[in-house]
């Protein structure tokens, strides 16, 4: 299982959906399915622009365990 870790990491950097929405143009959709978990799939622009605006790396946001 692959866990999306984009909500503490917003968290700690004091940051809303909307912020990420408005400076990274990511779909509200995209982002709300990250939260939630019901993505199975992520495009590699999203990617690195998330990773890219919250100055994280891939597995800071995303982990592997297992089910």
């Amino acid at each position: 299982m692959i866990n999306c870790n984009l909500k503490s990491l917003l968290e700690a950097k004091k940051l809303t959906t909307q912020d990420l929405n408005e400076d990274t143009h990511i779909t509200k959709a995209t982002i709300r399915r990250l939260l939630d978990g019901s993505a199975h799939a992520i495009d590699f622009g999203v990617l690195e622009a998330i990773c890219a605006y919250l100055d994280c790396t891939v597995g800071d946001l995303l982990e592997h365990s297992n089910p």
